[in-house]
């Protein structure tokens, strides 16, 4: 089974120390990341960091606390998450099904995360398929 981790996503105004910061609050509560990326936009001069860590505590408390910080102390937005929440996913399509099978059976075998909640298509083709897979299908018809 998949360990249960923290993911953040944070994004605000550039400041030096920004990275030491998030990764000393994680490492003073016992905490210890697993993956951090960080990026800044020059010409806009905004810093995006993602950090994935395994909370040493209640998973919930912790992800609440990070937000917390991060807005407060870091004055950065942040959107703070438990890997184990799955996302609803929509799958757009058109009329080729290669690609289309080939991510919805990556879903049932937990290879992709999150819900395949529905499919949107422009075209009726795959409708019977989405139905074999007990997946809502919508038709949105575009004409140009």
């Amino acid at each position: 089974m998949k360990k249960e981790t923290i993911i953040a996503l944070l994004h605000g105004p550039d400041q030096p120390g920004l990275v030491a910061k998030a990764s000393s609050w994680i490492f003073d509560r016992g905490s210890n990341i697993d993956h951090a990326d960080q990026h800044k936009d020059p010409e806009a001069n905004i810093f995006f960091q993602r950090v994935e860590w395994v909370p040493s505590g209640n998973p919930k408390e912790e992800a609440a606390a990070f937000k917390t910080f991060a807005e407060t102390s870091l004055k950065m937005n942040a959107q703070v998450v438990l890997n184990t929440k799955k996302p609803k996913v929509a799958l757009f399509v058109s009329k080729i099904d290669h690609c289309f099978h080939d991510i919805i059976l990556r879903f049932k075998a937990n290879e992709m995360s999150g819900e395949l909640a529905c499919i949107i298509s422009n075209h009726k083709a795959l409708e019977k398929a989405a139905e074999t897979y007990g997946i809502p299908f919508y038709h949105t018809p575009f004409e140009n």
